[in-house]
């Protein structure tokens, strides 16, 4: 025991001549060199790398052999990886934001990147972190089927579709009506019914081709719940339909009438009144109602909604509130339930899962805040949408 006493103390004397400054200045000095040593052997990893991804030809995203080479590749500055768990945290420097200065989407660029790191990493989770633009994007794979299940952005799952939405929003601007004078008596007395189908006659009935009852008089008239969805006058019907308009007129008088369409395609031009819907096409003129019934029922759905939760309890909850849908499609994997008149459509599938408002829904304009899982369409009417699908044979598509 004295002996170990001894030798520290021996050691202690020897540090005392040697002079604890100097020990100092050797230890900052040692770690600085250190230090120096690592940037400079990154950098010259970094050069190294750098030459190899300009001079290889990918053509397979199987090419890239790790994360630094895929984020090189993309044009970033690559600084580490750490493994925590079953996570890979990258850390980098991407070249662009979320958005370029123009407030143009970079979405492509993520997802294209995302999905190079995600074939190198086998699908194992990752997230790259880029601490100089406050970005963070978690992803989140599927080892057995070798897929992205999940990107969230800044913690935020769709972020460019809730971006999108947010946008379309504050650029919201309601259609403009036009003055349409009804001159149909089969048209009129349809309004003054309320679209009913028990207390409407449209004439002598000859068929029924996609769901829509053919009539004699010209008519073609589809019936979606205790109501008329749409109906069409044909070359048939000889009389005028809307201001002194009949099927056939070319649409330069049509546009002399009712002044420039609200809505215009091919061979498709339309109107919006009070209303109804007006289209007309070469051999047609097809009319909808504009629904305008508010409903607090649906408002508590959309604020309620969840994701992964059962889709028949989802499909059940909404036909409670309205039956009246155009469109159901229920795989038990996807769900897409369409309300055309009304602006909504459910749908629930790869790409999204939630409630679609068009610029149609009743209460667009007045949305301060949008609702998690609820997805904007300002710039699209869906009755519009609706009846280009009519025009082109497939109601469902």
């Amino acid at each position: 025991m004295n002996n170990v006493i001894g030798i520290i103390n021996n050691f202690i004397e020897k540090l005392k001549k040697f002079g604890i400054k100097k020990i100092i200045i050797i230890s900052i000095v040692s770690i600085f060199s250190i230090f120096l040593i690592y940037i400079i052997y990154n950098a010259i990893n970094t050069i190294v790398m750098e030459n190899k991804v300009s001079k290889k030809e990918y053509t397979n995203v199987s090419d890239f052999e790790s994360v630094q080479e895929v984020v090189i590749y993309m044009g970033c500055k690559y600084k580490r990886e750490e493994q925590r768990d079953d996570t890979k945290y990258i850390y980098l420097n991407f070249n662009t934001g979320l958005y370029d200065e123009n407030n143009n989407s970079n979405e492509k660029f993520f997802n294209t990147m995302s999905s190079y790191i995600a074939s190198v990493l086998k699908y194992s989770n990752f997230v790259m972190i880029d601490n100089s633009k406050k970005i963070t994007i978690e992803v989140t794979c599927d080892k057995t089927n070798k897929k992205i299940t999940s990107m969230l952005i800044n913690g935020q799952n769709d972020y460019y579709v809730q971006e999108e939405s947010k946008k379309q929003i504050n650029e919201f601007k309601e259609i403009k009506e036009t003055n349409i004078k009804v001159d149909s008596e089969i048209l009129q007395k349809l309004i003054n019914v309320k679209w009913k189908t028990a207390n409407a006659k449209f004439g002598t009935k000859t068929g029924t081709v996609d769901k829509y009852d053919l009539y004699q008089e010209g008519l073609k008239v589809k019936k979606v719940g205790t109501k008329v969805f749409n109906i069409v006058f044909t070359k048939e019907y000889k009389n005028n339909v809307v201001n002194s308009l009949k099927v056939g007129d070319d649409f330069e008088k049509v546009k002399n009438t009712l002044g420039n369409p609200t809505f215009e395609q091919g061979q498709i031009i339309g109107y919006k009144g009070k209303n109804i819907y007006v289209f007309f096409q070469k051999d047609e003129i097809s009319i909808y109602r504009v629904e305008d019934e508010q409903n607090d029922e649906f408002n508590k759905f959309i604020n309620n909604l969840e994701e992964n939760t059962n889709l028949n309890d989802i499909a059940n909850k909404l036909t409670d509130i309205w039956g009246d849908y155009d469109l159901y499609e229920n795989t038990g994997n996807s769900l897409r339930i369409r309300y055309s008149l009304r602006g909504i459509e459910l749908v629930y599938n790869s790409s999204k899962q939630g409630v679609v408002l068009y610029n149609n829904y009743i209460n667009l304009k007045n949305m301060n805040e949008i609702p998690k899982h609820v997805y904007i369409e300002a710039d699209n009417d869906l009755v519009f949408l609706t009846e280009k699908s009519r025009n082109k044979g497939n109601p469902s598509s």
